[in-house]
């Protein structure tokens, strides 16, 4: 007996057998998944059903995990914080800072020196910053012709 024909004229589509395969899959799929608590994705969904004996590939477990909108999820994380004991005396302040309004002459300053290797030799440079603003307030620069006394050059 003929297929019957829909009301536009084109016959009713049956269900291929890669269809039926898919739909099968995916219920194993949905079952492990399930069973998982919703925590495997589509590589642990896939070596579970091969100890399982099913036969499918990877991507294709991907294609039909991501078809039944199923994604596995990652545990929350737990950051260890430090928390600081309230009962413990607090670092005094050797330098002296005064974080409101103060005269320019109060504020404190740090210097560092830093060297670098550059095609005409090394460059010795020496910085003073501002410990209110950390911000740079002047700079120095020795010449590049000298090497330091530990350098080896011949």
């Amino acid at each position: 007996m003929p297929p019957t024909t829909s009301a536009a004229g084109v016959s009713p589509r049956h269900e291929s057998s890669r269809e039926l395969n898919d739909a099968e899959l995916t219920e194993k799929i949905t079952a492990v998944h399930t069973e998982s608590k919703g925590t495997y994705g589509s590589p642990r969904v896939h070596q579970e059903l091969v100890k399982r004996g099913v036969a499918c590939g990877r991507r294709r477990v991907r294609r039909l995990m991501r078809r039944a909108g199923l994604e596995g999820r990652c545990k929350k994380r737990w950051w260890k914080t430090t928390v600081a004991d309230p009962a413990a005396e607090r670092a005094k302040d050797l330098i002296g800072r005064h974080f409101g309004p103060c005269p320019e002459l109060d504020r404190p300053y740090v210097g560092d020196i830093t060297y670098i290797m550059t095609w005409e030799g090394w460059a010795y440079l020496a910085g003073v910053i501002d410990l209110a603003s950390r911000r740079s307030v002047g700079w120095a620069r020795w010449p590049t012709t000298c090497e330091p006394s530990w350098s080896k050059t011949p």
